[in-house]
Formats: C-alpha cells, sequence, structure tokens
C-alpha cells in the first residue's frame, strides 16, 4: 500500500526541493561560464535556457487549481526560516498593504522565488567561487561552505547545533561535487555547432 504524504510531510519536501533549486543552479551557471572553449553567446544562452526552466517550474508550481485553491500555495511563516529573507517578505508586505505585518502569510512559491532567488544565487556563487579557490591551497576546508548556509536556509539554524546538520551537509556536499564533476565531464564532450559554422 502506498504511503501519501500529511500535510506536514508535503510542505517539508516542498520546502527542500525549493531550497535545493538554487544551489545546483548556481553550480550549474559556474561550470557552464567556467567551459572557456565555447564562445560567451553559447555559454549565456545556457543558463538563459537553465534559468527559463526553473522559473517556467517555479509558475507550474504555483498554478491555482480552482477545486484546491491552497493546494499550491505555502506557509510563508514555516517556509523562510532565515531571519533576514523573513524580514524582506515583511517589509514588501508592510509596503503593499499600508499595515505592520506580524505574522507572514500563506503565498505561493512564485512570491517567495521572486523574492529570494537573486540573493541565494549571488550568495552562493561567491560561497562556491571561494570554494573552488580553496580547492588548490595545500590545506582545503574540509566541507564546503554552501552546503552549509543552504543549511541554515533551510533549517533556521546555525551548523553543527544537531546531527542531522551535519549529515544534510555532507549529503549536499557529495550530491553538488557529484553534479559539478559530472556536468563539467558532460560539457567537456559536447561539441557546440552554430549556423554559422555550418
Amino acid at each position: 500500500m502506498v504511503k501519501l504524504l500529511n500535510t506536514d510531510e508535503e510542505a517539508e519536501r516542498k520546502k527542500l526541493d525549493f531550497d535545493l533549486r538554487i544551489p545546483f543552479l548556481v553550480v550549474a551557471a559556474v561550470t557552464v561560464s567556467n567551459t572557456s572553449r565555447w564562445r560567451e553567446e553559447v555559454r549565456k544562452e545556457i543558463m538563459d535556457e537553465v534559468c527559463d526552466r526553473h522559473y517556467k517550474e517555479i509558475e507550474a508550481l504555483s498554478k491555482i487549481d480552482p477545486a484546491n485553491p491552497f493546494k499550491n500555495t505555502v506557509d510563508a511563516e514555516l517556509f523562510l526560516r532565515d531571519a533576514t529573507e523573513r524580514e524582506m517578505l515583511r517589509d514588501q508586505l508592510n509596503l503593499e498593504t499600508g499595515r505592520d505585518i506580524s505574522r507572514l502569510p500563506v503565498t505561493s512559491l512564485e512570491v517567495l522565488d521572486s523574492l529570494v532567488f537573486e540573493k541565494r544565487f549571488l550568495e552562493y556563487q561567491r560561497l562556491f567561487l571561494e570554494d573552488l579557490s580553496s580547492l588548490g591551497q595545500e590545506t582545503p576546508s574540509n566541507l564546503l561552505k554552501v552546503p552549509q548556509r543552504v543549511y541554515e536556509h533551510y533549517s533556521g539554524k546555525k551548523m553543527w547545533q544537531t546531527t542531522e546538520s551535519f549529515i544534510f551537509v555532507l549529503g549536499l556536499q557529495f550530491g553538488i561535487s557529484s553534479f559539478a564533476f559530472s556536468l563539467a565531464k558532460s560539457l567537456s564532450e559536447v561539441i557546440v555547432t552554430t549556423e554559422k559554422d555550418n
């Protein structure tokens, strides 16, 4: 018999999926931009397509279902666990409504993504580049900074407060490293041709 997710498990799964999207987009962006054998416009076109897919998926996950209007919504109070991001949304809502919002509302993933995407993308990109540069040092850091920051966004807690944090970070570090290696290897084998080349 198939076990159906309860509402809390479903919300947690959505949150985890949302929180893991951006770091993998960052890894893709950095890996593609480091593929120097391609012209700049080819690298830009690839990243535009990757980002477009991300936005389309978020939009699809945010569509209102008339039969169940709350199906594709999330509780921002539980979904945003980072204090800075919670304050950003609260400030935005205070401006839009003209009143003081104490509790964050139920909203769509699209709204939350538009709020945090650029902030997280730039932060993870900076951290990932720092991680890459530390790999060339004599004593590189054992743990990448990106998975640690993703954990903080996901849980709202600082690293090392629980065993869960260590397991989460190690798992994500393995996932990011494997993805970066596989993507770089695949990109090195791709031959790009354009209409000019034919």
